[in-house]
């Protein structure tokens, strides 16, 4: 699917002003209040959504394919087991990112938007592996080389909410298993096992869906700055290295039908 819009926002960036049309109370609409630089992918757009569902009667035990025994003590180890489950696999949301810089404006002009640089991957291949660090807790994730500041009186061209940049997909596996034992006609004993999050499967996410990427460019005497470690916000090419979800846990449980 592609959801697309001019409006829509996400968590905390409601509640700032989002905008390249709302220039602040000084400086006339540039732009004619015009929305068409608005216009992007939405900020809740998820493009692929995989979700699997199943339940399973294990075909072993007596009057099964699989070990058909008819002793009873061994059917009552191996026979009437049920297994059940549900997958998830799905995109990660997208981000929006601002300048973080007025471009040489003379009023406040609300979020700039960054150049974007073409041909340049801006996700770090093989970034997981860097999550290992006990020291930064963090995983550089995005590369900066992506983007560059936008020129004077200029409000970039990358779009309201990149489709090109997403948080890590999400991997979601929960399965169960049934044992009914048989007691008496009238009653059984079930056993059941649940487990959360049963492959394990850590889940990244960084704690906003929007991020500054400069601070304190100097517009003075150039078209456009180039930008040093000082002026890149340090902590937006960064994903969190804790496990959003994905930790697993196991449920057991007994239940006596009579």
């Amino acid at each position: 699917m592609k959801a697309m819009d001019d409006v829509s926002c996400s968590g905390s960036f409601c509640t700032v002003t989002c905008c390249i049309q709302n220039w602040g109370v000084g400086e006339p609409q540039l732009f004619g209040d015009s929305h068409a630089l608005e216009k992007s992918i939405s900020t809740y757009d998820i493009p692929s959504d995989f979700r699997l569902n199943y339940v399973w009667d294990l075909p072993v035990g007596k009057g099964k394919k699989l070990f058909n025994v008819q002793r009873g003590w061994i059917n009552q180890m191996i026979g009437n087991w049920k297994t059940s489950g549900n997958l998830e696999e799905r995109s990660g949301l997208p981000f929006t990112v601002w300048a973080g810089t007025s471009a040489a404006f003379p009023d406040d002009v609300a979020h700039l938007r960054p150049n974007v640089v073409p041909g340049v991957n801006p996700i770090i291949p093989n970034w997981e592996q860097g999550c290992n660090n006990a020291v930064t807790q963090t995983c550089p994730y995005i590369n900066t080389a992506y983007f560059t500041p936008p020129k004077t009186l200029t409000p970039g061209d990358a779009t309201r909410v990149m489709d090109a940049i997403r948080m890590p997909h999400i991997q979601n596996f929960n399965m169960a298993f049934l044992k009914e034992f048989p007691i008496h006609e009238r009653i059984k004993l079930a056993f059941r096992a649940e487990l959360y999050a049963a492959l394990n499967h850590p889940q990244f996410s960084t704690n906003q869906n929007y991020f500054t990427l400069y601070t304190g460019l100097n517009y003075v005497g150039t078209t456009t700055p180039t930008p040093t470690a000082n002026n890149i916000v340090s902590s937006f090419a960064n994903i969190s290295n804790t496990m959003s979800g994905g930790r697993r846990s196991i449920q057991l449980g007994l239940k006596l039908y009579f």
